[in-house]
């Protein structure tokens, strides 16, 4: 998914809604002063700019990412007619160089503090704007592999490093990768609670690191932890190619069983194998418990996947009932199902980007700068300066919000029952 910087979207805040300028030094080095003649020079370029007016360094061309990138300061003096030079006050942490960029405010806006503050309006639109997401319905805590830790949600693992690996081009897979360290290392969940002699569906999807070799190999292992760790046989468990398998497996759990956990396993020193979607359920289960996480606005519609191959998977809608129940738990209701992997939508609030320029997100920038601009000139709405971008603003975000709207609204009535997978 492509994302957006906090950088870019405050660039194409400044240029397209008249909050305040861009600039790219051209006057040399300097701690104290900042300039570009192109477009702060002449008898126009002090338009809009006044004493105190806030300063963002937004890139450090040089070598991004290092002082005095992300520096705020205010200008102690307009722009000069012959050269667009402006003091600043308090100086850079560091000298500026040729190249790097800037953005200056008009006032009333700033950048973190007060009423009108532009950062904090980006957030706040991140929080009217949900991003929508397909997870697997799971036992697992951490199955949908959305956790940013490792290790949080997971057992400790043996011979192996797991790191996590977000969604990328052409898979679009969020991974737990796991690298060996030693022969037969792993990565291992939390125990699970089951009930012995029941049948359950498992299910993940494996491949071949993108950094591994072509004869790396891995494992879906599952493990009977009441009986001294003994192993469960799996119908469907070997990783040894770089497209995604899907492992799927019903699986009875043994005599006397009363916890279990899934290994993750790379099977040599040096294999790097990436595992997605950890699916596990009870076969037969008619309700399906979704974790309460701060971050989730609300659910969507639930799914079915059909097809044993990941290629040709599809994902069919199944019709449903939720229900809220204390502490903030929601549960799915549908008919019985079993040897399915089962998903649903979570819309989810956007993590805010706070004052990090690198801080990015999935939401497009023309649909987060328009709110975020309208949260910022609705007041201005009848002042004669800043009454044009206002309307703008206004008309650019209710498309936004109605685009949203119907995505946040959208209720289908589709049959409950589910077709058996032949395994």
């Amino acid at each position: 998914m492509a994302t957006d910087t906090q950088r870019s979207i405050l660039e194409y805040l400044t240029d397209n809604y008249g909050i305040g300028r861009r600039g790219t030094q051209d006057g040399g080095g300097s701690s104290s002063a900042i300039a570009d003649a192109s477009v702060f020079a002449g008898p126009r370029g002090g338009e809009t700019i006044a004493l105190g007016s806030e300063l963002l360094l937004t890139l450090n061309a040089d070598s991004a990412g290092n002082a005095p990138e992300g520096d705020l300061v205010r200008l102690s003096s307009r722009p000069s007619d012959s050269a667009g030079s402006m003091n600043v006050t308090p100086n850079f942490t560091a000298a500026i160089a040729n190249s790097d960029t800037f953005i200056v405010l008009s006032l009333p806006f700033t950048f973190d503090s007060g009423a009108f503050a532009v950062r904090q309006a980006i957030d706040k639109a991140l929080l009217k704007i949900p991003e929508l997401l397909t997870v697997p319905l799971t036992m697992f805590t951490d199955g949908d592999m959305l956790a940013t830790s490792p290790t949080d949600d997971w057992g400790t693992p043996s011979n192996a490093t797991p790191t996590k690996v977000a969604a990328t081009f052409p898979l679009g897979l969020r991974v737990l990768r796991v690298t060996a360290s030693a022969d037969a290392g792993y990565a291992l969940t939390n125990n699970i609670p089951v009930e012995e002699n029941k049948s359950y569906y498992l299910e993940a999807t494996g491949m071949i690191g993108s950094t591994g070799a072509e004869a790396d190999a891995g494992t879906l292992q599952a493990i009977d932890v009441t009986n001294s760790n003994a192993s469960i046989s799996l119908d469907n468990s070997a990783i040894d190619r770089f497209e995604p398998e899907v492992l799927a497996n019903n699986v009875t759990m043994p005599s006397g069983c009363e916890q279990m956990h899934v290994r993750l396993a790379a099977t040599l020193n040096g294999d790097i194998i990436d595992w997605s979607n950890l699916i596990f359920y009870k076969n037969g289960t008619q309700e399906f418990l979704v974790q309460d996480r701060a971050e989730v606005d609300r659910l969507g519609q639930l799914f079915y996947a059909s097809g044993a191959t990941w290629r040709e998977r599809e994902l069919v809608e199944l019709g449903h009932e939720l229900e809220q129940r204390p502490s903030g738990l929601w549960v799915y209701h549908t008919a019985p199902v079993s040897g399915r992997a089962l998903f649903y939508e979570e819309f989810r609030k956007a993590a805010a980007l706070g004052t990090t320029l690198t801080n990015s997100t999935g939401i497009p920038k023309e649909e987060l700068a328009a709110v975020a601009a309208w949260i910022l000139l609705e007041p201005l709405l009848a002042d004669s300066r800043w009454s044009g971008f206002a309307r703008k603003a206004m008309g650019d975000a209710a498309l936004v919000r109605t685009k949203y709207k119907a995505q946040r609204s959208t209720v289908r009535r589709v049959a409950k029952s589910v077709p058996l997978l032949e395994m």
